[in-house]
């Protein structure tokens, strides 16, 4: 999995990169024009923290109210019910929504571990069970990312964990273990284009070497051409193969 290409980073506002690109390309005097989907238009609630489109081309919305797919027209509603608790969704605010492989949708919740969802039906949800290993490592889930080999990651604000063929493994910051996670609490995800893993916690950036071992990333004061800082709230790359780190 794990490649000897060297990254490369780019880090920063996004606010800036965005200025940059509008002010190089003169659209100070082009106009837009957005379109609105609100409450009174189906919408569960005006906070949406998540907007995705799947393979079908239906967008799914994860609010603070629930987890809806949109054709268009129609909205279909996923949401808790006290009163069943153990029918595929535990809490209603949607902090991330993906796609894996066979299908399904995984979506991270904020309370509530994992929402699956595959051929129109909800699965039993991933959720942190201490008194069971095979659980993942923490109930807030705030990134999802597979990689080329099958593996399910889930970031949450206990810990790593994999999930693959219904065995989950949880990694986990270890004081006295420098080649541990340097932090608990994942804030991004990213399989790149070499199939590795890093990840983006409040307390710097981490490379998965394997066998549970991570190369951590850190602001050095004293060195400009380190990260902007360490909380690393997301992580994408482009199509030369840079990271663009989100630093808060």
């Amino acid at each position: 999995m794990i490649k000897n290409a060297v990254p490369k980073f780019v880090t920063g506002s996004i606010f800036c990169c965005l200025f940059c690109f509008t002010d190089n390309h003169s659209f100070a005097q082009e106009s837009f024009m957005f379109n609105h989907l609100e409450a009174e238009d189906g919408l569960l609630d005006n906070i949406v923290y998540e907007v995705f489109q799947d393979s079908k081309g239906y967008f799914w919305f994860g609010t603070i109210a629930g987890l809806q797919r949109y054709d268009g027209t129609h909205f279909i509603n996923f949401t808790f019910n006290p009163e069943e608790p153990n029918k595929g969704i535990q809490e209603n605010i949607i902090r991330c929504i993906t796609e894996i492989s066979d299908g399904s949708i995984w979506c991270g919740t904020q309370g509530g571990g994992v929402i699956r969802y595959k051929n129109g039906m909800l699965l039993p949800p991933l959720i942190h069970d201490p008194d069971n290993s095979n659980t993942i490592a923490g109930q807030i889930v705030e990134s999802i990312v597979e990689d080329r080999n099958g593996t399910i990651w889930i970031g949450t604000d206990k810990g790593l964990s994999s999930y693959k063929n219904g065995t989950i493994t949880s990694f986990k910051n270890d004081p006295s273990d420098e080649s541990s996670l340097s932090e608990n609490r994942i804030f991004s995800l990213h399989a790149d284009q070499s199939d590795r893993l890093w990840v983006g916690t409040n307390n710097g950036l981490n490379l998965y070497l394997g066998n549970g071992q991570f190369k951590r990333i850190l602001h050095d004061p004293a060195n400009p051409e380190s990260i902007a800082n360490n909380f690393v709230h997301d992580i994408t790359e482009d199509a030369d193969g840079s990271l663009w780190l989100s630093i808060i």
